[in-house]
């Protein structure tokens, strides 16, 4: 059997564990940590308790983890996210903010697609090398923001579509919408030559990131509300129109 390579890089040395929420994360959130992890059909397959955020995947090489990954979350993701995270009020988001949470936003949802069993990676080999060599961000990708009232929670929530949008036309579609505390973002990657549209209902606290972003002051007036209003947000891309 072949050796697994690492997500970003042709190597295949041992590969050594990302973490899925950063450890950096966890000053932020005190106390212990419920994990619940569903399967594809809802249904709770694991449940643990831990002191820490620990929760990690064993898909990058240690020379990735220790360098730009690890760039990513000092100085993008932790300057950017910190105050978002907590809640504190009137946090200016301006472009040079927006592109760091836009790089480690794509990096979470690159890991993520990685390690579902049901489906291949969304994102291809080029798409996630050209991402270790230059933080380009595929093409494909669209990113949002919100913000989450309920306090002490994390949670992710990851699928695929498809669908056609002409006899000819045969579109395939990733959603990774993560948050941790009170700030989510929502990533979508399609691969087809139309522009593609949710269903309504969210357009008011959907703030665009990218590539499209207006600088604004966070937390934005309107938030998921529940646990079960972050379920339906992360939902949104399961009926799709077109845009004409």
């Amino acid at each position: 059997m072949p050796r697994r390579e690492c997500a970003f890089c042709p190597s295949t040395a041992k590969l050594t564990a990302e973490h899925l929420w950063s450890d950096w994360m966890d000053s932020l959130l005190p106390g212990k940590k419920r994990f619940i992890e569903h399967n594809a059909h809802g249904e709770i397959v694991k449940k643990w308790v831990s002191k820490e955020l620990n929760w990690k995947a064993k898909v990058v090489c240690a020379e990735c983890n220790n360098t730009w990954m690890s760039d990513i979350e000092h100085s993008h993701a932790k300057p950017a996210l910190a105050d978002l995270i907590i809640g504190k009020l009137g946090v200016p988001v301006d472009p040079a903010r927006a592109r760091s949470i836009a790089t480690f936003s794509f990096k979470t949802a690159a890991v993520f697609d990685l390690i579902s069993a049901y489906h291949p990676p969304f994102f291809r080999k080029d798409e996630r090398y050209a991402f270790r060599s230059s933080l380009a961000i595929p093409s494909t990708a669209k990113m949002w923001i919100a913000a989450f009232a309920p306090v002490g929670k994390g949670r992710v929530h990851t699928g695929y579509f498809q669908g056609t949008t002409s006899p000819a036309n045969l579109f395939r579609g990733y959603v990774c919408t993560f948050g941790v505390e009170h700030f989510v973002f929502q990533l979508i990657a399609v691969r087809t030559s139309q522009r593609l549209r949710p269903a309504p209902g969210f357009e008011h606290l959907a703030v665009p990131l990218w590539p499209r972003f207006r600088s604004f002051v966070w937390p934005i007036p309107w938030v998921l509300n529940t646990s079960q209003h972050f379920e339906a947000f992360s939902l949104r891309w399961k009926t799709v129109s077109i845009v004409t």
